[in-house]
């Protein structure tokens, strides 16, 4: 005997979907209107520089903390290999 799938119910497919939808939360600060694609274009802009300037401080840290993770990590080295030696 052949195995039967069931065929769901399209309209239970849309409602299922549309209880999904409806917990869905948009992107801060776009708008979902091709009339103000250029408002868009710029507020997008204006996040990736607001983020720039957080991110290059991180960068000079994150820097700076690998150097003195290394020079640890060589002391550390340095240290243990004098112990069995």
């Amino acid at each position: 005997m052949p195995h039967q799938t069931e065929t769901p119910d399209p309209n239970e497919r849309i409602a299922d979907a549309q209880k999904a939808a409806a917990g869905m939360k948009g992107f801060p600060g776009i708008v979902l209107n091709p009339a103000s694609a250029t408002e868009n274009v710029q507020s997008g802009l204006d996040t990736i520089a607001k983020f720039s300037s957080i991110i290059e401080p991180l960068e000079v840290f994150n820097s700076f903390a690998n150097g003195i993770g290394k020079v640890i990590a060589l002391i550390f080295t340095l240290y243990v290999t004098d112990l069995y030696v």
